[in-house]
């Protein structure tokens, strides 16, 4: 997460003054799709805000809704959905296919020894 507006960390790291008109709309529409609309009545799209008023899950979906609008070809993610339930993880990785993005996800289990 970057220091900066919720606009700023969605358009990370391509953020553009130029850009905000045009993706308007499509932020609040991404947003709605990895299931963080309600952000919105909580902070405006160049409301300025601590990364710490986000949980680690919803911190994650953002990181999914920035991916969703740069649209890159491939992504490799790395514990990238550790904080969700299963529900919501199978649904961000559905919007990223659905999108194109060819991705590689690593995750890590963790086995507690006595």
């Amino acid at each position: 997460m970057v220091l900066g507006t919720l606009c700023q960390q969605l358009l990370y790291p391509t953020w553009s003054a130029e850009l905000i008109p045009l993706l308007d709309s499509d932020m609040q529409t991404i947003l709605e799709y990895v299931r963080l609309g309600y952000v919105l009545s909580e902070f405006d799209l160049d409301c300025t805000y601590e990364c710490s008023v986000l949980s680690i899950g919803e911190q994650q979906c953002v990181a999914f809704a920035s991916l969703l609008l740069s649209k890159p070809n491939s992504v490799l993610l790395d514990e990238s959905t550790s904080a969700l339930d299963e529900v919501n993880k199978a649904h961000l990785y559905c919007l990223i296919e659905a999108a194109g993005i060819t991705y590689v996800s690593l995750c890590c289990t963790r086995t507690l020894y006595d």
